[in-house]
């Protein structure tokens, strides 16, 4: 299982910016400038990682075109030659960029360490270097894409939050996006692309100032209400809503189909039904924030008024999906109201409810995703 790197902490708000800056002047007049240009603001490291994260990718991608065997290592070695002369400037700039952001130094070693085995690589040699037989080649290749996917990603995972926070600050409270449809052009690689999900998932601090939750397992990342007040709102529209379907259970027990099992076998059983379904939110709970990668059991309390905010609408539908299937399978004869033997029509409610609560779990989970990915959609549609 892959290593997940701990969370930058503490990473400064004015380093991981809410929105993607204008890339550098001192970047774009050209390599041989910008080799000299140590980012002495934020906007600059930002715009200087981002260059380096689209280079890398490209140089990437000529390697695998080599490796493919779509083209030879002679015929591509000019433009190979070409994309690490572009990049090499800017990872000297960035070397230099420790000692104005310290606290970010070692992650940028790690992405100036890879380029330096980069750089040794034979592969990049100039002309007159010995020629790698076929085997070798194909070995080198693979040890530079190798660090290169490590560039990608340390890249990426020092402006990961700025980004995500650009996304979180256009929608409401209760709406999602989906983090691989952001990601996927900065990190191409899915299962890089988790790693720095579960990265996030254990940090919820590096998004509370937006209002960012994430799903370590859908790699959905909910916005919820930053102000307290307001999320405790939530929590009481949410229970107002499940003392409605109570009301409404009890109701029931007035109509004909539902008379023989009555008004307070009904709200009982419906009772039991609640207890499967919080049992079965604690399992998901609690595999959730395992998969987060925090090693955590128990889901804070403090977690609460954030999740309701951040899925009110999710759990205002699991209560009525909820309230309709248990009545359904009551009206049906599927759970036998029998107060004779009260355990076992206890345990076939709770069964039902945490039954129930999974399949509803699943299909608003898929909901969750279509809409965030029309959301996703739209707003790329509207940026063209």
């Amino acid at each position: 299982m892959t290593a997940v790197p701990p969370p930058p902490a503490p990473i400064p708000d004015d380093i991981l910016l809410g929105g993607a800056p204008p890339i550098d002047d001192a970047l774009v007049a050209g390599p041989a400038q910008a080799a000299t240009t140590t980012p002495a603001s934020a906007d600059a490291l930002i715009s200087l990682l981002r260059l380096l994260n689209v280079h890398v990718q490209h140089l990437w991608a000529r390697l695998d075109v080599v490796r493919s065997g779509a083209a030879s290592l002679d015929r591509s070695a000019g433009l190979i030659a070409q994309a690490a002369a572009t990049i090499q400037p800017l990872m000297t700039a960035l070397a230099s960029a420790a000692d104005v952001f310290p606290s970010q130094a070692d992650s940028l070693a790690r992405i100036t360490n890879a380029w330096g085995a980069v750089a040794a690589s034979p592969v990049l040699a100039p002309p007159p270097a010995a020629p790698l037989d076929a085997q070798a080649q194909l070995k080198e290749i693979a040890l530079i894409e190798g660090e290169c996917r490590t560039i990608i990603y340390w890249t990426a995972y020092l402006t990961a939050t700025g980004r995500l926070k650009e996304w979180l600050e256009t929608l409401r409270p209760g709406y999602a996006v989906l983090f691989h449809d952001i990601f996927k052009d900065e990190i191409p690689f899915a299962d890089d692309r988790q790693q720095l999900l579960r990265v996030l998932a254990a940090s919820p601090q590096l998004l509370s100032g937006t209002g960012g939750l994430v799903d370590g397992e859908t790699g959905v990342v909910y916005r919820y209400e930053v102000d307290a007040r307001k999320r405790w709102l939530s929590v009481g529209w949410a229970a107002l809503a499940l003392v409605a379907a109570t009301l409404l259970v009890i109701g029931a027990g007035q109509l004909t189909l539902l008379a023989s099992a009555g008004s307070a076998n009904l709200a009982l059983g419906w009772a039991g039904a609640l207890a499967g379904v919080l049992v079965h939110l604690s399992v998901t709970a609690a595999k959730r924030l395992r998969a987060g990668g925090a090693g955590q059991v128990v889901l804070p309390v403090d977690r609460l008024s954030i999740d309701v905010s951040a899925k009110l609408g999710s759990i205002l539908l699991r209560i009525g999906m909820l309230l309709l299937a248990y009545l359904g399978l009551v009206a049906g004869g599927l759970i036998a109201v029998d107060t004779t033997r009260l355990a076992d029509f206890l345990f076939s409610a709770f069964l039902a409810g945490y039954s129930l609560d999974s399949m509803i779990d699943l299909l608003s989970a898929r909901l969750d995703q279509q809409a965030a990915a029309q959301v996703n959609g739209l707003k790329s549609q509207a940026a063209q």
